[in-house]
């Protein structure tokens, strides 16, 4: 729900307002925490935020945008992932998600992982780790 999603989010940023603001950081996660990573990402004020991941996850709230989206937030890079046989969260909901992000000018990457269903693979590791 609307509320939960921000109030996760407002955790996730409160945490990052914590840090050194020349520590960078990306802000990642799976399934509903990605849900709450992208929202924090899209939102968050903090400079040192420096990319987003997101893996078999959606953008929720994407009525809101753009107007909540934070000065410079549209400078991080995105990369998106997920399972063609994700039953969960369906592949279309992330692909939905790519294109609403593009939409507000967001740099984005979506890469498919042919069989995976809710779940990772080795491949999707190396990618998360040479973005």
């Amino acid at each position: 729900d609307e509320a939960g999603i921000l109030k996760a989010a407002a955790r996730l940023e409160a945490l990052v307002a914590l840090e050194d603001p020349a520590t960078k950081i990306v802000l990642g996660g799976f399934s509903q925490g990605g849900a709450v990573a992208l929202t924090a990402g899209l939102r968050c004020p903090s400079k040192n935020v420096a990319a987003v991941v997101g893996t078999s996850t959606w953008l929720p709230l994407g009525d809101s945008y753009p107007a909540a989206i934070a000065d410079g937030a549209l400078e991080r890079p995105v990369s998106l992932h997920h399972g063609d046989a994700d039953e969960v969260v369906r592949t279309s909901w992330g692909e939905a998600s790519k294109e609403r992000l593009e939409e507000l000018g967001c740099r984005v990457s979506f890469d498919t992982y042919p069989g995976m269903a809710h779940s990772a693979c080795p491949e999707e590791f190396d990618a998360i780790s040479s973005f």
